[in-house]
């Protein structure tokens, strides 16, 4: 049996729409226990996915002695329930949003109607043709899927030419997106994040088609920068609505994409608002501005103007989970090792830089997609006692090896930067104030 409280909570943040096939399911719905209750799986959130009957059916009912198909695992079944309740948080977010932000919608949209649409951005893989069922043997196909804060009512006419009267759908909420290559390209970075696009909208017809409509995209552009909700394992207290879209000054996940280079300082600073310290150097027409957050201190380098440099130092005893551009997968710093840090590219490579009263070890790498990489830095700092709050790390050189004497996998990250290609190592403050 699951707990009162767990199943109103889940319930919430899923939206009552199924993790895995994210139709709208209202009563239809049950909860799943990601580790079987039978193999000692607990009933508590962080062990919870939401299922329609036909997923559920699906992911309780593979016979291990008798395999067809692919199993659920609980790694995945974990993914798509992240995605799906961080989706429906986007979403829920922007029902709250002043009404001048949020584009006006009419009370009936038609095929091929165009409009503008404000909603959460995020990426969805279905198994594909022949299929269209198994992960395994059928191709994988990945598209872009806008969550919607409202659902509206959507008539559009039928494929069939027999029939002659308009089909009504009441509750369209998430529409596939149908972009070019090149905005797949352009638009990539604003993935996990709210936008607004401008398109127009068509009805699903094949089974590559996802969500509960099409709309074809015009017009794609970032709005403002969001704030991630607290991890699933959080207790929230008081107005749970209170805990999914009010701003707390928890570190923005998605701050290290947003924080494009040459961005102008003005616009970050009216996104971010004041900063909590600033540093000037007139003569290099340079300024440094600090923001500190519960879980990490953030600086942000600004040359003529514009963004040069953005780091992040992780407070101690915290974590920050994170987005990186073209990488799929969030990362968490305070729990991200050099040893992780390594297998993100062939080219990884761990530097050793000595100093005075700090010495770190570091890997750069660059990400980002085709013809507009930025550099990305990984470092884990040592710092002495008085280095404030930053997460301590310790660790031993081998100066005649040339490599550490502690295992990268046993050293912890404690700050990350992203710079411009050809910059070198960012300095920093590491003093966190």
């Amino acid at each position: 049996m699951w707990p009162a409280d767990v199943k109103e909570q889940a319930l919430s943040a899923c939206g009552r729409c199924c993790c895995i096939c994210h139709r709208f399911c209202g009563t239809n719905i049950e909860l799943h226990h990601i580790e079987p209750e039978a193999d000692g799986g607990a009933s508590t959130l962080e062990n919870c996915i939401p299922l329609c009957f036909d997923c559920h059916a699906d992911v309780g009912h593979y016979n291990d002695r008798h395999p067809k198909g692919t199993k659920y695992r609980p790694g995945e079944l974990r993914q798509h329930r992240d995605r799906s309740f961080l989706a429906v948080a986007g979403a829920e977010r922007l029902r709250h949003a002043p009404q001048d932000q949020t584009p006006a919608l009419p009370d009936e949209i038609y095929d091929g109607q165009s409009l503008q649409f404000k909603g959460y951005l995020s990426s969805q893989t279905f198994a594909g043709a022949p299929n269209y069922e198994d992960f395994r043997t059928d191709r994988l196909e990945t598209y872009w899927l806008l969550t919607l804060p409202q659902p509206f009512r959507f008539t559009y006419r039928s494929a069939e030419p027999t029939q002659a009267e308009s089909i009504v759908k009441p509750d369209v909420r998430v529409l596939h997106l149908i972009l070019t290559p090149d905005q797949y390209a352009t638009h990539r970075g604003k993935l996990n994040g709210d936008v607004y696009v401008t398109g127009k909208v068509w009805p699903c017809i094949t089974g590559h088609h996802r969500g509960d409509a099409l709309l074809e995209v015009d017009d794609l552009q970032g709005a403002d920068l969001y704030f991630a909700p607290p991890p699933i394992t959080d207790t929230a207290s008081g107005d749970s609505d209170d805990v999914l879209i009010v701003p707390t000054k928890k570190t923005p996940r998605n701050l290290i994409k947003f924080l494009d280079l040459e961005t102008p300082k003005a616009k970050i600073l009216e996104t971010l608002g004041t900063p909590d310290r600033v540093q000037h150097v007139p003569t290099m027409n340079y300024d440094r501005v600090f923001y500190r957050y519960k879980d990490t201190q953030v600086e942000i380098g600004f040359e003529n103007e514009t963004v040069a440099e953005v780091i992040v130092l992780l407070v101690d005893g915290e974590t920050w989970r994170f987005d990186i551009e073209t990488r799929d997968q969030p990362m968490t710093l305070g729990q991200l090792t050099l040893a992780d840090v390594l297998t993100l590219g062939p080219d990884a490579r761990l530097d050793y830089s000595p100093g005075n009263h700090a010495s770190q070890l570091l890997v750069g790498l660059p990400f980002g997609p085709s013809g507009g990489w930025d550099m990305h830095w990984f470092g884990a700092l040592r710092a002495p006692s008085k280095a404030g709050r930053l997460q301590h790390v310790d660790f031993a050189w081998d100066y005649v090896a040339g490599k550490p004497k502690t295992s990268p996998s046993d050293i912890l990250v404690n700050w990350i930067a992203k710079t411009r290609l050809s910059a070198s190592v960012p300095p920093f403050g590491w003093h966190i104030k």
